[in-house]
């Protein structure tokens, strides 16, 4: 199958049935056209999407399993944009792509009289995705920008045509005549850049953009959009059975067909219910609560239940379902609560930590002290110091870095918690293992009772007295003033009963 650049064709794939389709593409395009789709797994190009340089041969194929989602009747594309040609009829070209059931065949070629009533009813999201499409700057590609001064869009007054600020920057210091000439039409308007005026038009597209794009991306949503995997889900659609966020749900239900849906938001969103593992067109609707149950899999449907569990105790799903959403649900409020309580404590163990960098004077003035005026017990009393001081910061050391282990632990628990909450797909027998898991991290850390105290040294008696007994039961703080008093008085007196 052959296409040159600037029409289009349909490929039919059917359900169940691996193929592959190949077309070759051509095209007077000297830089490339881009190429993007919106294929689910399932399916396979090569080239992969990016740049392509025609003519090349572009295979497609499909492989029934596994299908991330029902593609069947989906409006499927693939698309090749040549960004250096205005936007037309014949830019860009689009290959469609329908998944057809067994009980589907593929329909017939529209009308002439057909194509223009198609035109009238493309849906606005459609047509936004085009006037979006060229708002890039037709010389770097790079999109327009209100934000970023070498990217706002000028408008070249000798022809009309709009490049960004940088690309005119470039032109003009290339120039031997400091004029800028056209990419497109080669007419010469005069400098500086900063003298042409901005393309408000487009700018104004630009910040409509900005605002119909608001929602939340993530790297790994806990619940995806259905349209945009990047995007969090906030809303659910009764009719079409998925998973929206706020912007896709608008732009997808936009026209009068699909106006009457209704959506909930996410914490509404009924529970899905799992198949039956012996018979998947059904809805497992029990569980079974027979100890040491023979059949494969606990969840079973109506068609199961007089031939696999019969006379076996079982529960509804849905109620199995709930209360294990009731669980996760207040295991979730124990997880943040555990969260907020270890994030307490490792700023309070932070807070210490400080403290031990702000002691190391202490004990440098300590040192010198022992330094000067012990010279028989110097290495002894250093000794002892060093010893105190490791062993107070290693049992320091090992509690934070319990403390953030545990934090660690909970904050991925309770993701995994959010996620099941959200995706309401995984509450039946798997669920129980992340139940236990997040019992286990609630009380981990409110167990835990370390207190802790900012390092402070001990007295001069405590390092030179070699028996406890000898040490007074209340000792001053360590100061140059305590430390000179006692050599004065105590410590030589101290010192000369040991001689005795």
């Amino acid at each position: 199958m052959t296409s040159s650049f600037g029409g289009g064709t349909t490929f039919f794939f059917h359900q169940g049935v691996s193929s592959n389709k190949t077309f070759v593409l051509n095209s007077r395009s000297q830089s490339g056209l881009e190429m993007v789709h919106n294929l689910p797994s399932c399916f396979k190009l090569s080239p992969p999407a990016g740049i392509v340089y025609p003519p090349i041969n572009i295979k497609v194929t499909f492989t029934p399993r596994p299908i991330v989602r029902n593609v069947e009747n989906e409006p499927l594309f693939i698309k090749f944009t040549d960004k250096n040609t205005p936007i037309s009829s014949t830019n860009p070209i689009t290959y469609h792509l329908v998944v057809l059931d067994s009980k589907n065949k593929p329909p017939p070629p529209p009308r002439s009289s057909q194509s223009k009533e198609v035109k009238k009813q493309m849906p606005q999201k459609k047509i936004q995705e085009k006037v979006f499409d060229a708002l890039d700057c037709k010389v770097c590609l790079q999109p327009f920008s209100e934000e970023l001064r070498e990217k706002v869009p000028r408008i070249l007054t000798a022809c009309g045509h709009t490049i960004c600020d940088d690309c005119a920057g470039t032109i003009l210091r290339l120039s031997l005549d400091q004029k800028i000439a056209c990419p497109f039409d080669r007419k010469l308007t005069d400098g500086p850049v900063s003298a042409l005026l901005k393309n408000f038009a487009i700018l104004d597209i630009v910040r409509e953009r900005a605002q119909s794009s608001s929602a939340i991306y993530c790297d790994e949503p806990a619940n995806p959009c259905f349209e945009n995997s990047r995007h969090e889900a906030t809303c659910y659609c009764l009719s079409c059975k998925a998973d929206f966020c706020e912007s896709c749900f608008t732009s997808t239900h936009c026209s009068k067909i699909f106006s009457g849906h209704r959506q909930v938001s996410i914490d509404e969103k009924p529970f899905e219910l799992p198949s039956c593992s012996i018979h998947p067109d059904n809805i497992a609707e029990f569980v079974c609560k027979q100890e040491n149950c023979p059949a494969v899999g606990t969840s079973f449907c109506k068609v199961c239940q007089p031939i696999a569990h019969n006379k076996h105790a079982y529960k509804s799903q849905e109620e199995e379902m709930d209360r294990n959403h009731k669980v996760l649900t207040k295991l979730h409020k124990d997880l943040k609560r555990a969260e907020a309580f270890a994030t307490s404590k490792l700023e309070e163990a932070m807070n210490c930590e400080r403290s031990f960098e702000l002691s190391n004077q202490c004990l440098l003035d300590a040192k010198n002290t022992v330094t000067t005026y012990f010279d028989d017990l110097k290495k002894g009393a250093l000794k002892k110091m060093d010893s105190f001081y490791e062993n107070k910061k290693k049992k320091f050391d090992k509690e934070m870095s319990s403390i953030e282990n545990d934090l660690i632990a909970i904050t991925e628990t309770k993701h995994d918690v959010e996620k099941a909450l959200k995706n309401k797909k995984f509450l039946y027998d798997n669920s129980k293992k992340l139940i236990g898991k997040a019992e286990e991290q609630r009380s981990v850390v409110v167990g835990r009772d370390a207190d802790f105290t900012a390092f402070s040294f001990p007295s001069l008696y405590e390092i030179i007295c070699e028996d406890k007994n000898q040490v007074p039961k209340t000792t001053p703080a360590p100061s140059n003033h305590f430390f000179k008093g006692l050599l004065t008085s105590s410590i030589p007196r101290y010192l000369g009963e040991k001689k005795k």
